[in-house]
């Protein structure tokens, strides 16, 4: 294959990667928090996907959904915490994360079938490493730092998940 062909297949397959993996794999992610929160709570919630000021936003009962152009990783859920039982918050916080790995198990599942085409190969695989790094970027308990782009100064899930299970065990007074 010539060389400007292959080079044009790998600018083809990062923006792919940009443009549909990464903001699938958010999606899956941040609707497993809003769904968390839709069935263990009466309150409303909103995800917003990216981080630019133009977002198409749809509205569907409590769900509100903010999804701007080419969001890659960045991804946010919001709602109303307090007066919300501890483990419910820690139940809602882990609820992302979980997805997340269970989409990389998934992913790697289907490469263990037998007969699937390379294509379907390489999209499961792709999206299983992907689901993989959120996993673990978001189920540590961490601030993330001024500079990390959507979520410089923000906590983690694994922290919000930390403190809603110190919250559950601390004496209510």
């Amino acid at each position: 294959m010539p060389p400007v062909t292959v080079g044009l297949l790998y600018l083809l397959g990062v923006a792919g990667l940009w443009l549909i993996v990464l903001p699938l794999v958010t999606l899956v992610h941040e609707l497993s928090h809003a769904l968390a929160v839709l069935v263990l709570t009466d309150r409303e919630v909103t995800l917003r996907l990216g981080n630019s000021e133009h977002q198409l936003q749809l509205h569907w009962n409590r769900l509100q959904l903010r999804i701007g152009w080419a969001t890659g990783f960045i991804g946010t859920f919001r709602y109303t915490e307090e007066g919300v039982a501890p483990y419910r918050n820690l139940a809602i916080h882990l609820a992302g994360p979980l997805a997340s790995l269970l989409l990389a198990l998934l992913g790697w599942g289907v490469l263990s079938l037998q007969a699937i085409p390379l294509w379907l190969a390489r999209a499961c695989n792709t999206i299983a490493i992907a689901a993989c790094i959120q996993f673990l970027v978001t189920i540590l308990p961490v601030r993330y730092p001024r500079w990390v782009p959507g979520y410089g100064c923000k906590s983690s899930d694994g922290w919000r998940a930390l403190q809603s299970l110190r919250q559950a065990r601390s004496p209510q007074i």
